[in-house]
């Protein structure tokens, strides 16, 4: 060192072309904080000063963040773009703060002025619609910037239903990156008989927070109603119905009713089944069993989104598990089991239906006698059952109710025989009115 002069003042000049030196040290041996130090960084490798509150990079670049475009979604992921100045080339990390909890993400700048990142998961899970979320940055000269809030804000409602069978797809519109789902399968159908059994309900199964991106085709399954037979009669047959259809999307499966059949004595067709990656649902209630030519029974009640459809009645318990003809009524909002038909050649009711709005009312049992089951979940009843020379010249059984409801049984005569309905599927994603996330069974309307 050269030329040091009033050493011993208060304030001390250095000239010459030589050099001082400074203290240095690891990053882990830095001083406490206090204003006014001085030292080398030799994990950095730069030269750092201390301003009472921690140590920077001398002749450090400032952070300023300037603007931040896009919005931030309660439950779904969204890329935001920062503007400002300083961001420089690597290692920027935007801080994310909501309710005291900072959630950070480190991004590499696009240049010194502009970087994008995407909302963390933590923070999508952890914020409500109307909260506010702070962002800030701090660039690889450990400069911080000033803070941005953000306004959280809901997706908008919207669903998509598929009520007619077939196979289709569903594209995912701008910014919708989950969803919930309820699918239902179709009810079984009848055969000729004296007596043929009712057909089974459809399941009903429904998943929720299913990971969907904007733009990308999704495949979507509505099984059919087991078909009614429009000829033949009670004697010659054909004895062996048509049953539902499986319903699907998303890997969520609700199995379709069973057909009604006459070569087993009458035997009702099996409900159909939740399945696949499912949270709740139910199995579609059992066609109703007749050994003794005593009068069609009753189709099984759809599936409920916590319990089953009510079973067929039957005016042979012994042969229909001890139920007698009225049935049974739905459970968990499922569809209501259809009544027998009388013992005097009479068709039986139709299964009730299951609404896909969401979980409701449970279905009732079909009114005695031929009564069709009542809709569970606002679906629809299950059509009575026929009565010969009246209606139809054949007590053929009513046909099962929207969604999935099973067809009610032949007692006999010739024509048409008792069908089942239709299957669904209904998707759902945003927010409600009342800012709750749409989901099943109890938020998936508007």
């Amino acid at each position: 060192m050269s030329d040091l002069r009033d050493f011993t003042g208060k304030n001390k000049k250095f000239t010459g072309t030589g050099s001082i030196t400074v203290p240095k040290g690891t990053t882990a041996q830095e001083p406490t904080n206090a204003a006014g130090q001085l030292r080398f960084d030799s994990d950095r490798g730069v030269l750092t000063y201390n301003d009472g509150s921690d140590w920077y990079k001398v002749s450090s670049v400032l952070a300023v963040l300037s603007s931040v475009t896009g919005d931030i979604f309660a439950g779904q992921n969204k890329t935001l773009t920062l503007t400002g100045t300083g961001f420089l080339s690597a290692n920027l990390v935007v801080t994310f703060t909501h309710s005291s909890t900072d959630y950070n993400v480190t991004v590499t700048p696009a240049s010194d002025t502009s970087a994008t990142v995407d909302t963390p998961n933590a923070l999508e899970s952890a914020v409500a619609p109307g909260d506010t979320v702070g962002i800030k940055v701090t660039n690889s000269d450990s400069m911080i910037s000033g803070t941005i809030n953000k306004t959280v804000t809901a997706l908008d409602f919207g669903s998509q239903s598929f009520t007619s069978s077939g196979s289709f797809n569903w594209t995912a519109p701008t910014d919708v990156n989950e969803v919930s789902v309820v699918v239902v399968g179709g009810g079984g159908g009848t055969s000729h008989g004296n007596s043929s059994g009712g057909g089974g309900g459809g399941g009903l199964a429904y998943r929720n927070a299913i990971p969907v991106t904007p733009g990308t085709s999704y495949p979507i399954v509505v099984g059919s109603g087991g078909a009614p037979l429009n000829s033949g009669n009670y004697s010659t047959g054909p004895f062996t119905g048509n049953s539902g259809g499986q319903s699907s999307a998303f890997s969520c499966t609700a199995g379709g009713g069973g057909a009604g059949n006459r070569p087993s004595g009458g035997q009702g067709g099996s409900g159909g089944s939740a399945g696949g990656t499912n949270n709740g649902g139910g199995q579609g209630g059992t066609g109703g069993s007749d050994n003794n030519n005593s009068g069609g029974p009753g189709g099984g009640g759809a599936g409920g989104y916590s319990g089953n459809g009510g079973r067929g009645g039957s005016n042979d318990p012994s042969n229909n598990g001890g139920v007698g003809a009225t049935g049974t009524a739905g459970s968990g909002g499922g569809g209501g089991g259809g009544a027998a038909g009388p013992s005097s050649e009479g068709g039986g009711g139709g299964g009730g239906g299951v609404g896909i709005l969401g979980t409701g009312p449970n279905g009732s049992a079909g009114s005695n006698p031929h009564g069709g089951g009542g809709g569970g979940s606002s679906g629809s009843n299950g059509q009575n059952g026929h009565q010969p020379m009246t209606i139809h010249p054949v007590a053929g059984g009513g046909d099962g109710g929207n969604y999935g409801g099973g067809g009610g049984g032949q007692n006999a005569g010739a024509g048409e025989t008792g069908g089942g309905a239709g299957g669904a599927v209904r998707i759902v994603y945003g927010y409600t009115s009342s800012n709750v996330k749409a989901t099943y069974p109890s938020n998936a309307q508007d």
